[in-house]
């Protein structure tokens, strides 16, 4: 049944570009397909592709989406701004921003698809389709970056990174100790980052690049004495 419901989606999806069928607007703005998730549970589950977790315990000042592999190209955290292209059919307080936090799987040929969560918006109209304009803004953020640390082990830490403004989308991150020069962090899963030393009793600092090539240092934000399962909060991107 799922797979039915599926395949449905993306049969509208390609009848209302078809009938849309103007090309990509001046300006920057884009055309593409919107969808207000169905699914159970959606906005606890959004942001697990990208390494969010359960992104109601997040407080951001914009909506969660997950978007196509189309609008995605490994961007966890851009932001974009998105409007009804057709009054007719609109599902959503208009314009809105979003913040891409998680993907979805696309059809093919592919699609510039959103798929917005439930309960940001009426439920009543769970599974509605529609056709928007949209375009990469920066994302708009209270307070600094967090860092919550999630795992460690004697050569290996992880890191979750969140709350990023900016471009929004970390294309790169640096840890350093009190004993340590800056070492490269590998990503690990969406916006997780694993470093390769425990830097165990070490207080931390952390350099975080953004897609646009800009840096945000935090310079010894966690003490000494951290554990595992605390959040640090940082310097953030003007």
């Amino acid at each position: 049944m799922e797979m039915e419901h599926y395949h449905l989606i993306v049969v509208l999806a390609s009848v209302i570009l078809l009938m849309t069928k103007h090309a990509d607007c001046e300006n920057g703005w884009k055309t593409g397909i919107a969808m207000l998730s169905n699914k159970p549970n959606a906005s606890a589950n959004i942001g697990v592709g990208c390494g969010y977790g359960d992104l109601r315990l997040e407080e951001y000042n914009t909506y969660l989406a997950t978007v196509s592999t189309a609008l995605f190209n490994r961007s966890c955290g851009s932001c974009y701004k998105v409007k009804c292209s057709d009054g007719t059919r609109c599902y959503v307080p208009e314009p809105i921003f979003i913040k891409a936090v998680g993907v979805i799987s696309d059809a093919y040929p592919p699609t510039r698809h959103i798929d917005l969560s439930p309960p940001d918006f009426d439920n009543t109209n769970a599974g509605a389709i529609f056709p928007v304009h949209y375009i990469r803004v920066s994302c708009k953020v209270e307070g600094g970056i967090r860092f919550t640390l999630i795992d460690r082990s004697h050569f290996n830490i992880l890191v979750r990174i969140t709350n990023v403004g900016g471009a929004g989308d970390v294309s790169g991150v640096w840890i350093k100790g009190m004993s340590t020069g800056w070492e490269p962090m590998v990503r690990n899963r969406g916006q997780i980052w694993r470093g390769s030393s425990s830097f165990i009793s070490q207080s931390l600092s952390f350099k975080v690049t953004t897609s646009d090539d800009l840096t945000v240092v935090s310079d010894d934000i966690a003490p000494s004495n951290w554990i595992i399962g605390e959040t640090f909060t940082g310097n953030q991107f003007n």
